[in-house]
């Protein structure tokens, strides 16, 4: 299984320039497209603020990785009422379900921590470990 940790890259104009109803249209926009991709093994989650997770189980490291470049790519290109530009960057760490002695809570922090160094990168990144 595979855990991404998501913030939104270039959303602070959305809600500055625009007002935060229209981020909020923004974020419900994003939530749609993520939506559509959610399956049994896939779920996607609204963390807070700007901020998703995706948990996916069955799925190899390289179709997890194509996910992710699909939704960044259905993001970007997506047709916003408004000028803004967002991408995500995101955090990967693969989940070995077998280890008894992890919690949800470790892998999320890890996830969480590749996520702001992806944005370190210069945003629009996915950093796995």
């Amino acid at each position: 299984a595979f855990l991404a940790m998501l913030d939104l890259d270039n959303f602070k104009p959305a809600n500055d320039v625009y007002g935060h109803s229209y981020g909020d249209e923004v974020l419900k926009q994003i939530s749609e497209i993520f939506k559509k991709e959610s399956n049994e093994n896939i779920k996607i989650y609204r963390v807070g603020g700007d901020e998703f997770a995706i948990l996916a189980s069955d799925i190899t490291q390289n179709d997890f990785l194509a996910l992710l470049r699909k939704l960044k790519n259905k993001v970007v290109n997506f047709k916003y009422e408004k000028e803004v530009n967002i991408s995500f960057s995101a955090g990967v760490i693969e989940i070995n379900i077998n280890d008894k002695k992890r919690r949800l809570s470790d892998y999320y922090e890890k996830a969480d921590a590749l996520m702001y160094e992806a944005k370190e990168q210069g945003k629009s990144k996915i950093v796995i470990k």
